[in-house]
């Protein structure tokens, strides 16, 4: 394994590059925490084929913030943003895991 050379602020270039990417992700686009499931809700109308036992097709956005549960239909228009927010946290959420391990192994090898 090839050593890297630490910059002048003490940083590997592969920590540089995590924090480049991620300010990019920042400013670039959405973040959001949260799952879409698709679940079959009944509308309350009558005459509607749910009442028949035919019920519609719903996308919700689930997440959970300070103990409690959230949840949000999210329209079909919207469908397309949200997956790529939600795909674009998880990104966020990794690159800032690889930092964390570049800083555990900072202080592991007592350079700090």
């Amino acid at each position: 394994m090839r050593k890297e050379r630490l910059s002048r602020m003490g940083m590997k270039k592969s920590e540089r590059q995590f924090r480049s990417r991620l300010n990019q992700m920042i400013a670039n686009s959405g973040l959001l925490r949260g799952t879409l499931t698709l679940r079959k809700v009944t509308c309350g109308k009558k005459c509607c084929r749910c009442a028949e036992g035919e019920p519609h097709l719903a996308l919700v956005l689930t997440a959970s913030a300070k103990g409690k549960a959230l949840q949000l239909f999210i329209p079909k228009s919207l469908e397309g943003t949200t997956r790529r927010w939600i795909r674009q946290y998880r990104q966020a959420e990794n690159i800032l895991e690889k930092i964390s391990l570049e800083h555990w192994d900072k202080l592991k090898k007592r350079k700090v």
